[in-house]
């Protein structure tokens, strides 16, 4: 699938910077680090450096310090850093998941989420003296996302105890819970102004917005103007507020835009050609910060790439298609990443997810009314999973989440571990997707199923790992006659490929003669197949000299 943006120029104003730095978890050779940069612009400096994994990065209220989730030794808890010294302590020592820390705003507690108790609560710890305390032990369902109230007296959270991912407020003095915005949607990542109100993400329909909302009128209004906006972060005066904007499989961009939705977003960064999280926005002391920054090793220059040799088609006997006397094969450019990954994922979830595979290399001929006559799959550089695994009790070994982004459907694929004692994964926070029968044609018809609940457990990101070595899931389909939501081949979940920036053509003619791509790509056999002319130019085939200069979106002549 490819992602098409049209970008309106449109006059706006320039508004007062919001000061401070931001903070975020960047995933840069296959693990999430620390980095932060000035929020009137500038480069990031790298804050962690670690061979392990940093999130959810917060500044104290002072600027001194710095607290967030690391998985040391295959165990996720929460750690600070403190600017003045260089030191890192660890906070939290239970076997189990501890993260997403939230200063109080007279920096002497940290509010976390845990699954220390079965599910994910809210923990309240006291720096000054170490106590605990579980705020939400009374609620079987998941708690995260704490927020702290601007007077210290009360705790936003979203909590999943309704069915969706619901905005609750915790009163620290009493104990009691009460729901804020209760919706059919799900809400994420609040964060209080000083006025009372909350900027938030929160995912309606199709679009994931990031907005304010005003509990005393229960009005929202969103800030985006595209369909998906994620992770939001508030200036410390309050009066802006930035979000992620993923804008393909491999780009994020960082907008702006003040909580009043006076001005038109402005583009605060170049799109990052990496995974971008957890952003904050803090006052941390410069001086100190840049100080500590010194000290930090910088990112490892990129290895240089010197495989010259030919490509060719090569086989993979390790792995298997299913099928009695078939052979995994693939192109030798991206055969041993593939390899890679599948001992990667092995070692990170327990299961060998990819020694069986449902798709590899396909033969140049291949033309079938629910594939891709042009497919990455004949270049070789594509794979296809298995659609399930299996389950275990109540529990399937392989979770599909749904990912709505600018307008098309992306999966997120989760396995579960194989071992449930927090060495493993992470909590998953995001229903899983029901395909069944009875949610595809008979609860949902038309809508190609439904979110079927909140989970407990562990679970490994497949699609993050996969990213980490070039592949890269597609979109699934929504045509006239081949539409994921009436038709499960069109889901396409299981679909990943490797292009390393290539064109179609471009990897195909690694592969094979010019005498083997006019044979099956010459244009009287895509006028014969109804292919699009937009789609044939995306794929960079050669056309005649006469349709080079049409704006004709579709192959007229058959």
């Amino acid at each position: 699938m490819l992602f098409f943006f049209i970008f309106i120029l449109w006059p706006h104003t320039v508004y007062a910077d919001g000061g401070g730095w931001l903070v975020a978890t960047r995933r840069l050779d296959g693990q999430d680090d620390i980095w932060a940069q000035p929020a009137d612009g500038g480069a990031w400096v790298r804050l962690t450096a670690t061979p392990d994994d940093e999130r959810d990065p917060v500044w104290s209220p002072d600027g001194t310090r710095l607290a967030y989730a690391a998985r040391r030794a295959k165990n996720w808890d929460v750690y600070l850093l403190d600017l003045r010294d260089g030191s890192e302590t660890r906070l939290t020592t239970d076997p189990h998941y501890d993260g997403e820390p939230a200063w109080s705003p007279d920096g002497t507690r940290l509010a976390f989420v845990s699954q220390r108790a079965g599910d994910l609560d809210i923990f309240l710890l006291d720096l000054r003296d170490g106590s605990l305390q579980n705020l939400t032990a009374d609620s079987p369902a998941h708690e995260f996302s704490p927020a702290w109230s601007p007077d210290g007296r009360a705790l936003a959270f979203i909590s999943t105890r309704n069915g969706t991912g619901d905005l609750f407020a915790l009163d620290l003095a009493t104990g009691d819970v009460a729901p804020l915005l209760v919706s059919d949607g799900e809400e994420r990542h609040p964060h209080y102004l000083p006025d009372g109100r909350l900027v938030l993400q929160r995912t309606l329909g199709r679009e994931t917005q990031v907005g304010v909302w005003t509990p005393e009128t229960d009005t929202w209004q969103p800030l985006n103007l595209v369909n998906t906006a994620l992770e939001p972060a508030v200036s410390p005066d309050g009066r802006e507020v930035r979000w992620l904007e993923p804008r393909s499989e491999a780009a994020t961009l960082m907008q702006a835009r003040d909580v009043e939705g006076r001005t038109w977003p402005e583009r605060r960064s170049p799109p990052m050609p990496e995974t971008v999280r957890g952003l904050a926005w803090g006052t941390p002391d410069e001086t100190l910060l840049r100080a500590y920054a010194q000290t930090v090793p910088p990112l490892a220059p990129p290895a240089p790439q010197s495989d010259d040799e030919p490509a060719e088609i090569v086989e993979l006997p390790e792995f298997s298609l299913g099928i009695p006397y078939s052979t995994v094969r693939l192109s030798s450019k991206v055969a041993e990443s593939f390899r890679r990954l599948r001992e990667r994922v092995w070692q990170a979830s327990g299961i060998d997810f990819l020694v069986d595979i449902s798709d590899a290399l396909r033969p140049l001929n291949l033309e079938t009314g629910d594939s891709d006559y042009l497919s990455w799959h004949k270049a070789g550089r594509a794979v296809d999973t298995l659609w399930d695994i299996g389950w275990r009790g109540r529990y399937a070994w392989l979770e599909v989440v749904r990912e709505d982004r600018n307008g098309e459907v992306f999966w997120r694929l989760w396995l579960r571990c194989r071992v449930q004692d927090g060495s493993c994964g992470e909590p998953l926070t995001e229903q899983p997707w029901d395909f069944s029968y009875a949610a595809r044609w008979e609860l949902y018809p038309g809508e190609g199923g439904a979110p079927r609940g909140f989970l407990d457990g562990y679970y490994v990101d497949f699609t993050t790992l996969a990213r980490d070595e070039g592949w890269l899931r597609i979109s699934s389909y929504e045509d006239a006659d081949f539409d994921w939501r009436t038709d499960k081949n069109a889901l396409e979940y299981w679909h990943y490929q490797r292009t390393d920036g290539l064109t179609w053509w471009a990897a195909m003619q690694e592969l094979y003669t010019p005498e083997e791509l006019q044979r099956w790509f010459d244009w009287p056999h895509l006028v014969e197949r109804a292919i699009p002319l937009w789609y044939v130019r995306a794929k960079a085939i050669p056309v005649p000299p006469e349709m080079q200069q049409t704006t004709t979106w579709y192959v007229l002549d058959r």
